[in-house]
C-alpha cells in the first residue's frame, strides 16, 4: 500500500526498474521524491535532478550518475557497489551506513563533482576512488572502512576521518588542510605529494608507511608513530611532534623548522640533509641516528650535534 501510494505521487515513479534510462523514461525531475527501497541497479540518472530525495535502502549497484544534482539527498544504507558520479552535485548527500564498493566520484573535463558537507559515516568504501574534487569542506567519513580506497587530487579540506579504516589507501596529491585524523592507523598507506597542512594525526600510526614528499606544517602529530616510514622529502615546519616515534624511519632532506619535537625518538633515523633549525629538541633520542652530521640543527634547543661532538 505504501509503495502504491508512492506510485500514485509521482507516476514516473512507477515506471522505473533496474537498468532503467530515467531521461528516455521522462523522470527528468525527481526533487524530493521517495525512492526508498526500490531495485533501480544499473539505471542511468544522467542530468537527473535528485535535490533531497529518499535513495535510503535502494539498490543501485553500477548505477550511473553523471552531472546529476543531488543535494541534501539520502543514500543511507543504499547499495551503491560499482556505482559512478562524475561531475555531480551532491552537497550536502548522506551516504551513512551505505555500501559503497568501487563507487567512483570523480570530476571530468570541464566540471567537478561536489561534496562539501555530505557525510559517509559508517560507510563501506573499499577501493571507492575520489578523484579530480575540488574543495570538498567538511566531509564526514567517521568510522568508514575506506580499506584500499584511492584519493587522487581531491581536496577534503576540513574532513573527518575519525576512527577510519584507511588501510593501504593511497593518497596521491590529496589535500586533506586540517582535517581530522585523531587515533587513526594508517597500515600500509602509500601518499605523495599530498598536504596534511594543520591537520589533527593525535596518535596516528604511520608505522612502515610510505608518505614522501608529505607536509605536515603545523598539523600535531603529538604521540603518533612513524617507526620504519619512509618520510623523504617531507615537510613538519612549526608541528607539534612531542613526544612522535620516528625510529629507523628515512628522513633524507626532511624539512621540520620551528618544530616542537621535544622528547621524539630518532633513534638510528636516516637524517640525511634534514633541517631541523630553531626546532625545540629537549629531550629527544638520537642514538645511533644516521647521517646525524649531515643534519642541519641550527638555533635548536637540545641539538644533538653538539651533545655529539
Amino acid at each position: 500500500m505504501v509503495l502504491k501510494e508512492r506510485f500514485n505521487a509521482d507516476p514516473c515513479i512507477a515506471k522505473l526498474r533496474p537498468r532503467s534510462n530515467l531521461k528516455l523514461e521522462g523522470c527528468v525531475n525527481l526533487t524530493n521524491a521517495d525512492l526508498r527501497g526500490l531495485n533501480l541497479a544499473g539505471s542511468n540518472f544522467a542530468g537527473v535532478a535528485l535535490d533531497g530525495a529518499r535513495l535510503d535502502c535502494t539498490f543501485l549497484d553500477g548505477a550511473t550518475f553523471a552531472q546529476v544534482r543531488a543535494t541534501q539527498a539520502s543514500f543511507r544504507s543504499a547499495s551503491l557497489t560499482g556505482a559512478s558520479f562524475a561531475d555531480a552535485v551532491l552537497t550536502g548527500a548522506d551516504f551513512s551506513r551505505a555500501i559503497l564498493h568501487r563507487t567512483r566520484f570523480e570530476g571530468g573535463a570541464g566540471g567537478t563533482t561536489m561534496l562539501t558537507e555530505a557525510t559517509f559515516r559508517e560507510s563501506q568504501l573499499v577501493e571507492a576512488t575520489f578523484e579530480f574534487l575540488e574543495d570538498a569542506f567538511d566531509v564526514t567519513f567517521d568510522e568508514a572502512n575506506m580499506e584500499r580506497a584511492t584519493l587522487r587530487e581531491a581536496s577534503f579540506p576540513r574532513a573527518s576521518f575519525l576512527g577510519t579504516n584507511l588501510a593501504y589507501a593511497l593518497f596521491d596529491a590529496a589535500d586533506l588542510e586540517r582535517a581530522t585524523f585523531s587515533g587513526v592507523e594508517f597500515t600500509g598507506i602509500k601518499m605523495h605529494r599530498s598536504d596534511l597542512i594543520g591537520a589533527n594525526c593525535t596518535r596516528c600510526d604511520f608505522s612502515s608507511t610510505t608518505l614522501d614528499t608529505v607536509s605536515f606544517a603545523e598539523s600535531i602529530i603529538t604521540g603518533s608513530s612513524f617507526r620504519n616510514a619512509f618520510l623523504a622529502f617531507s615537510e613538519f615546519g612549526k608541528a607539534s611532534a612531542v613526544g612522535v616515534d620516528f625510529r629507523n624511519a628515512t628522513m633524507k632532506e626532511v624539512d621540520m623548522p620551528a618544530a616542537d619535537a621535544r622528547n621524539a625518538d630518532f633513534k638510528h633515523a636516516d637524517l640525511l640533509e634534514a633541517v631541523l633549525i630553531n626546532s625545540d629538541l629537549r629531550g629527544a633520542s638520537f642514538r645511533g641516528t644516521r647521517n646525524l652530521a649531515t643534519a642541519d640543527f641550527s638555533g635548536s634547543r637540545g641539538n644533538p650535534s653538539l651533545s655529539h661532538g
